[in-house]
């Protein structure tokens, strides 16, 4: 619990060949639960340099803190979805490796169309 976001580390650390940015959300190995204000800051420091937010959101069920809960990246506005692609599965939370079975969720329609073009 004693990890904390320094937006100020952040920012810095992206160089101007940086294009994506994976939020491990809630993250793994630490288990922290991003806070609103904390998603609210990457995104606007991702989207103010042109990084694309990939979410991974694959533990979005395991919050073990009573007190904090789990805030998807794209529910926080239009601009934070159009900016982003969010990864979950149900393989963490319902203990189902075997299932093979994962969903991307695209929200802007340029970057699905580049994805699907990909993949």
């Amino acid at each position: 619990d004693g990890y904390r976001f320094d937006a100020r580390t952040f920012e810095a650390a992206i160089r101007p060949d940086t294009k994506l940015f994976i939020l491990s959300h809630p993250h793994n190995p630490t288990g922290n639960v991003w806070s609103e204000d904390e998603l609210r800051t990457m995104g606007e420091i991702c989207a103010r340099h042109g990084v694309l937010v990939v979410s991974d959101e694959i533990h979005q069920d395991l919050v073990m803190n009573p007190d904090r809960k789990h805030i998807p990246f794209a529910s926080l506005g239009e601009e934070f979805a159009r900016n982003s692609i969010t990864c979950t599965a149900p393989s963490k939370t319902f203990n189902l490796p075997g299932l093979q079975s994962a969903n991307v969720f695209v929200p802007d329609p340029r970057l699905r169309a580049e994805l699907a073009r990909q993949y």
